[in-house]
């Protein structure tokens, strides 16, 4: 109701057995619904940016496999293991 009274108009029909959207509350509802849904989106997109992979990158492999320090996992596929400050890489061999 206080929202209501600031907008000066009533957003809900109201009596003792339901509940409903005036015109105004249809309209107020869908743009409120538009600027939380576009606030979440931001949200999303702002967090992926600061995100790095971060952990231990473990990687089993068999004994006669090179490690000259490569980035790739293998010449033959390339996947290239990131590197980061917050991440760190241990080869155990089979």
């Amino acid at each position: 109701m206080h929202v209501e009274k600031g907008l000066g108009c009533g957003l809900l029909n109201r009596n003792s057995r339901t509940l409903s959207l005036t015109e105004p509350g249809r309209v107020y509802f869908e743009r409120c619904k538009t600027v939380l849904d576009d606030l979440e989106e931001t949200e999303l997109e702002l967090g992926s940016l600061n995100r790095a992979p971060r952990g231990t990158l473990r990687i089993s492999c068999p004994g006669w496999a090179p490690d000259n320090g490569s980035q790739t996992t293998s010449p033959n596929t390339g996947a290239a293991i990131p590197r980061s400050s917050s991440m760190s890489r241990s080869k155990t061999a089979w």
